[in-house]
């Protein structure tokens, strides 16, 4: 298995309040793990292994979710966290040379933002951006051929990698799908709040999609996936055979 950073599972926020415990020193680098969504920031530390020695903590994300506003969120999270000696934060949009250049779960006004060389002085330590789903990926994949990783919250991110090196800031979930619709529109969580769905991905679409088609192995992220019940892929897969049956179904209820 091609040895990759690894990113630590989303955790449970223990609010910032108390104060990490002692722990063992660690051998090499330790690395502050930011994840910014369009729902929730969360961070943690992670060892030279890519091992986490902290307890995940997660907050809202602000709104507006402006730079200046999630910052100073980001500030918060992280002051009740351990030492570390670098930052690796993943963003929901597209980021070229650390410069934030989409945003669209978040504010139009992230566009042109340096993040790495913000993050780098706050946090007064090293700091490099990537994709969130680059970033995600990077910690799951084998390096063997085609593979893609398709992240569920907010909206739908993806990370395209070819034996072991990252194709950047493809961003799938934007592309046109069907009807005037991107794929996020049906698979991301605005899609499922206007269908009346449960906020869970609609796993049963991502065949329908093709949208892995010639990936020799794809994989999904996210808290939700395992929340999906058989309802819900019963309804989705409805909704990808016929968008206007199932407006007909919900004028009924």
């Amino acid at each position: 298995m091609r040895d990759s950073p690894q990113v630590s599972a989303p955790g449970v926020s223990n609010g910032g309040a108390a104060k990490p415990a002692p722990r063992p020193a660690s051998k090499g680098p330790l690395t502050l793990a930011i994840d910014i969504g369009g729902t929730g920031l969360k961070a943690t530390v992670l060892d030279a292994g890519g091992l986490p020695i902290e307890g995940s903590d997660r907050v809202l994300t602000p709104r507006p979710a402006t730079p200046e506003a999630i910052l100073e969120a980001l500030s918060k999270l992280v002051a009740p966290l351990g030492a570390f000696d670098r930052v690796s934060a993943g963003f929901p949009g597209i980021v070229r040379d650390g410069v934030v250049k989409t945003a669209p779960n978040l504010d139009p006004s992230w566009d042109g933002v340096p993040l790495a060389s913000r993050l780098a002085r706050l946090m007064k330590r090293p700091a490099r951006v990537l994709n969130d789903a680059g970033v995600q990926g990077l910690g799951v994949i084998q390096g063997v051929g085609v593979e893609m990783i398709l992240t569920f919250g907010t909206g739908l991110g993806s990370g395209l990698f070819y034996e072991g090196t990252y194709v950047p800031n493809l961003e799938l979930g934007h592309h046109p799908f069907r009807k005037g619709k991107t794929y996020e529109d049906y698979l991301g969580h605005g899609g499922l709040a206007s269908d009346g769905l449960t906020p869970a991905p609609r796993l049963g679409l991502v065949d329908q999609t093709g949208i892995h088609v010639g990936v020799d192995r794809h994989l999904l992220a996210g808290k939700c996936i395992e929340r999906e019940t058989r309802r819900n892929f019963s309804r989705a897969h409805r909704t990808v055979r016929d968008d206007e049956e199932l407006d007909r179904d919900q004028g009924q209820k």
